[in-house]
């Protein structure tokens, strides 16, 4: 009995060095601001693209998205969409406030570990993934979406 405990302890603490915790933003309505709630990471690029709802699925408008990308030394933990600051570079091919009035958006945050913080467990990146319709709050938390339970 005392070896099948041990053993079971060994498997659940081995599955939680395994499976890397998630990260956790907070999206900000009134002022379109995203914050990492996570330390040691910052925001490396976000993208929004215009969706048609389907049955069970989303249908992305390729042709109606913005892209905010890091070129500074060094990336923010914060970023407001209606201003990305001088780190960052944006392009698209709609203007942010054109496409901010549409009412289905995608919007796909990418997070990267600061290059201080990064070590050889090989979880140095991540992404947070979240529609419109989930924004029902002012300030709304969404974290990332890798597999892990």
């Amino acid at each position: 009995m005392k070896k099948w405990t041990f053993l079971i302890l060994i498997i659940i603490t081995n599955s939680c060095f395994v499976c890397p915790e998630k990260i956790s933003i907070e999206y900000t309505k009134s002022n379109k601001k995203i914050k990492i709630l996570s330390d040691d990471f910052f925001i490396k690029s976000i993208t929004i693209t215009e969706y048609i709802p389907q049955e069970k699925y989303i249908e992305l408008v390729d042709s109606n998205f913005v892209e905010y990308n890091q070129s500074g030394v060094r990336g923010a933990y914060e970023m407001s969409i209606n201003d990305n600051g001088e780190n960052y570079y944006k392009k698209g091919s709609i203007e942010v406030g054109e496409l901010l009035n549409k009412k289905y958006l995608e919007y796909v945050i990418r997070i990267e570990k600061f290059e201080t913080e990064k070590k050889n467990d090989g979880f140095d990146s991540d992404v947070v993934r979240f529609i419109s319709s989930e924004i029902v709050n002012d300030k709304n938390i969404f974290t990332s979406n890798h597999p892990c339970p």
